[in-house]
């Protein structure tokens, strides 16, 4: 039988964070995995618990849960969920993302405070639908987390104006560490790390480096980091453009061995149609890389024009993004790492678990 330890006259708490996505370990994944590692080494008198259907993908302790990752799954499975849950005696739980944030009025009957953790921006939806479909999906979504949520915290700054402020609050996001290490000479030009899928536009990647190739440099050189359900397109591309010698499809990495890859790279590039606040933004000006990234969720945040980067809009033309390419390697990496020295985990963690302490109590 688990107990409630009391420190002084506070009883410490048990926190529960159940995040529904298998066969990913995106930067969401990233953030809550950092997030319990850093708890541990903290002495926080507080316990966060991880509950996941896929806990292979995390390097912390994991209470498997069945799996709720689509609406049907969910629907067969969330009382299976929910009586594991109950068991581990919770005082709150964190709904990780605005997908299962939705079911918020349920867990709220369960579970006496209810937080929703949106990383993305709520208001993108999917291309195909309709402008009034996208409209109606936008403003249930949000009415659903709004009304089951004790507290909403958002990765990005995007969200905050659809929700009252005192029910949200922005925390923005955090590096783990910043490498010192310093590499004279670079393997690749240009990175891309993350998810190979359709909102993170690889393709238009690779697009605008044979461009850039074709301006500037036909020697230069990328690294495509990461999978998903577009590796293949990614090969096709390279092979249909006899690319071989200049794009290297390195596939699916281990988070630890992710900064290894920064040090290898002069540049990355997130061309995404929609973000959060991206760790692999922060973790690659952390290792002294200039990014270029477009101005969706908070990337604007944290890149700076000239300094550390470039921002493009969503829309820019390749021709745009090929410019930019051309003018980052000017960049000091010196300048990019200390543009994350306020986003170190020891000062996010602070604030992060004094809203929480006033929350769950």
């Amino acid at each position: 039988m688990r107990v409630s330890i009391l420190y002084g006259r506070v009883k410490a708490m048990r926190i529960g964070i159940i995040t529904p996505y298998i066969n990913n370990f995106g930067g969401g994944e990233v953030f809550l995995n950092n997030l319990i590692k850093y708890s541990k080494t903290a002495n926080d008198r507080n316990e966060f618990i991880l509950f996941s259907a896929d806990p292979n993908v995390f390097d912390v302790p994991v209470i498997e849960i069945p799996n709720i990752s689509n609406y049907k799954l969910f629907s067969e499975n969330i009382f299976k969920a929910i009586r594991i849950l109950k068991k581990e005696k919770l005082d709150c739980i964190i709904l990780n993302d605005y997908y299962i944030g939705q079911f918020s009025i349920l867990f709220k009957f369960f579970f006496k405070r209810v937080i929703t953790l949106i990383h993305g921006e709520i208001n993108y939806n999917n291309r195909i639908l309709s402008l009034p479909l996208k409209q109606i999906v936008l403003y249930l979504r949000i009415f659903l987390v709004k009304i089951g949520s004790n507290r909403i915290f958002t990765v990005n700054k995007t969200n905050l104006k659809y929700f009252q402020k005192k029910q949200i609050k922005y925390i923005g996001n955090f590096v783990e560490k910043i490498p010192d290490v310093t590499i004279d000479e670079h393997e690749y030009d240009f990175l891309y790390i993350g998810r190979l899928i359709d909102l993170k536009r690889p393709i238009y990647i690779l697009e605008c480096f044979s461009q850039y190739m074709k301006k500037y440099d036909q020697k230069s050189k990328i690294a495509i980091v990461g999978d998903g359900d577009l590796k293949d397109d990614v090969i096709k591309y390279v092979l249909n453009h006899d690319l071989e010698n200049n794009v290297k499809v390195v596939g699916e990495v281990s988070h630890d061995d992710v900064f290894s890859w920064y040090q290898r790279g002069e540049c990355l590039l997130l061309l995404s149609r929609t973000e959060g606040f991206p760790t692999v933004i922060l973790e690659a000006l952390a290792s002294g890389l200039p990014c270029i990234a477009t101005n969706v969720g908070s990337n604007n945040e944290i890149i700076r024009n000239g300094i550390n980067g470039y921002i493009v809009d969503v829309a820019n033309t390749t021709e745009e993004v090929v410019e930019y390419m051309n003018s980052i390697k000017h960049l000091n990496s010196e300048d990019c790492k200390k543009s994350v020295e306020k986003y170190l985990i020891s000062s996010f963690y602070e604030n992060f678990t004094s809203d929480l302490e006033r929350v769950c109590r």
